[in-house]
């Protein structure tokens, strides 16, 4: 999810409505409980707009845990995005959702929410208006998937333990743990809030003692700059897309790090292998050292092949128009 915000974009990544590496709700929470939580007043139309360059120009802004607590309101959303916030899990736990660019899935929402409402029953609020509105019909499913296990390479971990927040040290947003990662791009020397900088050398610099990832990119490789994180969000950070991903962790690890990870995802761009899986090698990076396993290393962890049973999301049907407000 993008937004807009003081010159900056911020890209809400996906499993942005569940705070940092919270576990997907989709196994266990049913697709739409009978009744349950309602948003007091809601609109929602078909969006007339395009998406624009790369998919941005979207945005959903408000809700529990933001400065707009009784307010959720999205502009050009894709459906897509919409399930993610529902159901707060990762996207490789769904199956069915159009592609962002796919016309005739885009809709525009203004919705009020009644005072007091938890996370827990705004996402209940969303699953209720996508059903009641344009007709979502999903099912749960188990599948069998290859995956990439995150474990502790020889030599044991080399991530530092996270640093404290100084006393007196500025608190990032409210709206900074309803979100995986926040993006800044082309931004060099811009502030975010909670003192979030990019310097001259393309790094981002976060404040200690605050959980948070800050990611941009850097002659062609991604940074990202974790602070307060577990093994669990670094899996996430790590994760490769299709056909390599989805990465679990299985370290083990109970700790919280700062870490920075940087890596060129050119390397990915054949259907190579990575560590640990089997198949033709990965393509050279730009800088040798660049690559998802050098990065990986530099915090002393390494990706194994492996299977496991996942709990996953099917959309059956949905309309493109909704129903009258």
């Amino acid at each position: 999810m993008k937004v807009f915000a003081s010159g900056v974009l911020i890209v809400v990544m996906a499993g942005a409505p569940a705070a940092l590496a919270q576990t997907p709700q989709a196994a266990s929470a049913a697709p739409f409980p009978a009744g349950g939580p309602a948003f007091e007043v809601a609109s929602m139309k078909a969006a007339t707009t395009g998406l624009g360059p790369y998919g941005q120009g979207y945005s959903c802004q408000g809700g529990p845990g933001t400065p707009m607590p009784e307010r959720w309101t999205c502009t050009n959303v894709p459906l897509s995005d919409l399930v993610h916030q529902g159901w707060g899990g990762s996207a490789f736990r769904y199956v069915g959702l159009p592609e962002l660019s796919v016309p005739g899935n885009r809709f525009d929402i203004v919705a009020k929410i009644p005072a007091g409402t938890s996370r827990d029953d705004f996402l209940l609020m969303i699953r209720r208006l996508l059903q009641e509105r344009i007709g979502l019909a999903v099912h749960q499913e188990k599948r069998e998937i290859n995956v990439l296990e995150l474990v502790v390479a020889k030599g044991g971990i080399k991530m530092k333990e996270a640093e404290p927040a100084p006393p007196g040290a500025e608190a990032p947003p409210p709206e900074s743990a309803n979100r995986f990662a926040e993006t800044i791009f082309n931004a060099q020397g811009s502030t975010l809030t909670g003192g979030v900088t990019l310097g001259k050398d393309g790094i981002p610099r976060v404040p200690p003692g605050f959980r948070r990832v800050i990611t941009t990119h850097k002659e062609g490789a991604t940074v990202y700059v974790g602070r307060m994180v577990s093994s669990a969000d670094i899996a996430r950070i790590a994760s490769p897309p299709p056909p390599w991903g989805p990465a679990t962790d299985k370290t083990g690890l109970t700790g919280k790090y700062d870490v920075t990870f940087i890596y060129d995802p050119r390397t990915l761009a054949t259907q190579g292998s990575l560590p640990g899986a089997q198949g033709g090698e990965v393509p050279e990076a730009s800088d040798p050292g660049l690559t998802l396993e050098s990065a990986l290393k530099k915090l002393g962890l390494e990706f194994h092949q492996g299977k496991e049973m996942l709990d996953f999301l099917v959309v059956d049907h949905f309309n493109s128009t909704p129903t009258d407000n």
